[in-house]
């Protein structure tokens, strides 16, 4: 939520914190706000402009949470759920103000303010599974849950909002943390850091009591509360709207301890606003102290048994490996006929359902987030339109429902779409379970338009919902046309992300590969038989990505050329991988409510936005198109082998691409054999 100045106010008053080493410890931690963290922290080497570079960013948190093992610091992650009601005009205001931002987004541009890649979050959740690291995710907010956990355990809380300085746990706000594990005399491996008590406040304001805080939330400002309301109040305290937002925090709570209990300090603030007002700004004020106390743990149940010792430390050794059930309530703050099934509460609770689908189940609401895209073209999210149908008549059930989807409408306009549930029956979210695998395995290649003759079972499980995806994304983009080109380059980035760095590891720079495989001189390794292309790809070795690595580095970093000359940078390549994201973010969240028929895509070993954007630009420029990924992977003809086997699969013969001029990338069956 965030209380307006407190942030600043905290740090021109840097006493109040106080210098800690972290170790030896269990942390919670906002998942929210430590993705954004982490990548603003890295934004300078990674490219915005190309639509997230998802496996630069999976390294930054695998690293992240190493170095917190090396120094036994043991973490839960909490999420926020689905948008609150009251929180919805905030929400909606800020996905305008960064579709501004984004128009004209080029290599060189810094990172706007709180804009982030599409697919982000989604990609941090992956990484948490991969490693480990338990999770869990609130119906809603979760800024109450994870101040009270931190409470509740006596451990430190690590998030970057100005909330958690009056929530009463041991706050320690994200970018004081070093991103380098050190060492004392002791061999004793820690992280430096900066940590809040809120004792400190309250000894620096002597009089204030803890219980007066959430009325410095409300007279500050936050997102429930406007500050122009207290108008009266602030000129008899002797400031005005337009003194420093920092300086009100201090003079406010200077009033505080000076005015006696809650129930006082409430009635002077309410004798300060017009009649016609005050019920307006009670109400107000009560949502502000309810944010501020949390009165149900939803998620604690989630978490598998909790001893405190005498220390007061939670036993969190093995979370996230024996996760239980808890006890399914019926989701807080829904007013609806609906009931929300058990499994799928359960699963939302767990971190394994987008918050998407409570916003679409609470609030008949769908927000979409902005991305990098061509604003001179139709909005990149308007393609997955036919699968948010499909998303509403699955949640809903078969009566007529509308759901107010917001995203871009012209150029930068932010507004308001008016979507019906689809027509076509669709397993709802009570019978869904009962359903066979093979049922909704139909249903959803059906909703993707995947043709009878696609044989899915020949690909690896993580692979299948990714082809089927692209399928979807193929035949219903019309602008930019799809063409082999944007295939090719697709497949060749899975062959880059997947299997060359599943073999490697994560290595973008010469000298930290040469250090890995100087002395290995690896030759051709022969194409051999082979009975599918899962046999295949377990032939394929470490000689054969050695062998291929060098050509593929290139596509890995930043072309310089579209820094000194902005002109060449296409927007238009840009939206037709920003229509696919789009396209993936919702066929995943279908996948996970009809209870996962396909096992879940893991993003970041699949799309990388500046790699997808530079192979395609080399294959479009090249007068013979076929001859680019034929060059990066001539040294291996098993990798070439899957290549064309990918490539072939996907790129069928269709009216579309039948009648198009794009002779020497249209899609066909004729790729190279």
């Amino acid at each position: 939520m965030g209380v307006r100045g407190l942030t600043t106010f905290m740090a021109k008053n840097e006493e109040l914190m106080e210098k800690y080493k972290l170790h030896d410890t269990f942390v919670i931690i906002d998942g929210n706000s430590l993705s954004c963290q982490l990548f603003t922290k890295y934004a300078n080497s990674e490219c915005f402009a190309f639509g997230g570079d998802y496996d630069r960013f999976a390294q930054h948190v695998k690293d992240f949470f190493l170095m917190f093992s090396k120094c036994n610091v043991k973490s839960v992650v909490v999420f926020d759920g689905g948008c609150e009601e009251k929180k919805l005009e905030t929400i909606l205001k800020r996905a305008k103000e960064k579709t501004v931002q984004l128009e004209n987004i080029l290599p060189a541009s810094s990172l706007p303010s709180a804009v982030f890649p599409y697919l982000m979050r989604r990609v941090f959740r992956e990484v948490l599974l991969e490693i480990g690291v338990p999770m869990v995710q609130c119906d809603f907010e979760a800024d109450q849950e994870i101040a009270a956990l931190g409470i509740k355990y006596n451990c430190p809380i690590l998030s970057y909002d100005s909330d958690f300085f009056i929530s009463g746990a041991k706050y320690i706000p994200i970018p004081t943390i070093e991103h380098e594990a050190r060492t004392s005399a002791s061999n004793q491996f820690f992280i430096y850091c900066e940590i809040f008590r809120v004792e400190n406040l309250l000894k620096r304001y002597r009089g204030l009591e803890m219980s007066m805080l959430p009325l410095l939330s409300a007279l500050a400002g936050n997102d429930y509360v406007e500050t122009h309301q207290f108008e009266k109040f602030y000129s008899q305290l002797g400031i005005g709207q337009r003194f420093p937002a920092h300086m009100r925090v201090d003079s406010v709570l200077h009033w505080l301890r000076r005015v006696g209990d809650f129930d006082s300090a409430r009635r002077k603030i309410l004798r300060t606003i017009g009649a016609n007002d005050q019920s307006f700004v009670s109400k107000k004020i009560e949502e502000t102290i309810e944010s501020c106390n949390c009165k149900n743990l939803t998620v604690e149940s989630y978490l598998p048994s909790i001893s405190i010792g005498h220390s007061s430390k939670p036993d969190l050794c093995n979370l996230g490996t024996n996760q239980e059930q808890g006890n399914v309530q019926t989701i807080s703050q829904v007013e609806s006929a609906i009931k929300f099934p058990d499994w799928l509460l359960n699963s939302c609770r767990k971190g394994l359902i987008n918050s998407t689908v409570i916003e679409i189940f609470t609030l008949k609401t769908c927000i979409s987030n902005p991305q990098v895209e061509d604003f001179s073209l139709t909005p990149c999210h308007e393609v997955s339109i036919p699968l948010i149908m499909a998303l509403i008549r699955i949640i809903h059930g078969e009566g007529k429902v509308t759901v107010d989807y917001w995203g871009r409408l012209n150029k930068t306009s932010y507004a308001k779409y008016r979507l019906q549930s689809s027509n076509i029956a669709y397993p709802n979210l009570e019978n869904s379970l009962e359903l066979s695998i093979e049922n909704k395995t139909s249903m959803f290649l059906k909703l993707l338009n995947v043709p009878a003759d696609f044989c899915v079972d020949i690909f690896p499980d993580e692979w299948k919902l990714y082809l089927c995806t692209i399928i979807y994304w193929m035949k219903k983009t019309t602008v930019p046309l799809i063409t082999d080109a944007h295939v090719m380059s697709l497949v060749l980035c899975m062959i880059a992300l997947n299997i060359i760095d599943g073999k490697l590891g994560f290595v973008r720079e010469v000298s930290q590969f040469l250090k890995s495989y100087r002395n290995k001189l690896p030759s051709i390794s022969p194409l051999t038989s082979h009975r599918d292309l899962k046999d295949l790809l377990l032939q394929i070795d470490e000689n054969d990505c050695i062998l291929c690595f060098d050509s593929f580095l290139k596509f890995q970093h930043l072309n310089q050329n579209l820094i000194s000359n902005p002109a060449l940078f296409s927007r238009s390549i840009i939206h037709a991988f920003a229509q696919l994201q789009s396209c993936l973010h919702y066929s995943m969240t279908i996948n996970s409510i009809m209870n996962f028929p396909f096992k879940q895509c893991v993003v970041h070993k699949l799309f990388s936005g500046t790699f997808i954007y530079n192979v395609y630009s080399a294959i479009i420029s090249h007068e013979n198109a076929k001859e680019v990924p034929k060059k990066l992977l001539c040294k291996s003809p098993k990798l070439f082998k899957v290549y064309r086997t990918l490539v072939s699969a996907i790129c069928r013969p269709t009216p579309t691409t039948a009648s198009s001029t794009a002779t020497h990338h249209k899609r066909s069956k004729t790729e190279e054999r």
